[in-house]
């Protein structure tokens, strides 16, 4: 989605057709850092593409398991996707 001038929108990083982006932090959650460092190394190591998503508004269940403090490592890996809240 473009910025409301036309140019790139930077802030999103993630874009149909591209590589995954790993959530390192969102409106409700900050990624384990262990957890974030061991996936990014095996997707490097795999070489597997990937983008860290740069945080914005919005957030996934992992807010809830964080909120729960059972201390539970959880990140989120999402795909690039539209109309994903839609049935």
């Amino acid at each position: 989605m473009p910025t409301w001038n036309g140019s790139k929108n930077t802030q999103h990083n993630a874009e149909l057709g591209n590589e995954p982006a790993i959530f390192a932090a969102d409106s409700r959650t900050i990624a384990h850092p262990g957890l974030l460092t061991h996936i990014v190394d095996t997707r490097e190591r795999e070489q597997v593409p990937y983008k860290i998503r740069q945080p914005r508004g919005g957030g996934t269940e992992a807010g809830s398991m964080q909120l729960a403090n059972q201390g539970i490592p959880r990140t989120t890996i999402s795909p690039p996707a539209r109309y994903i809240q839609t049935a």
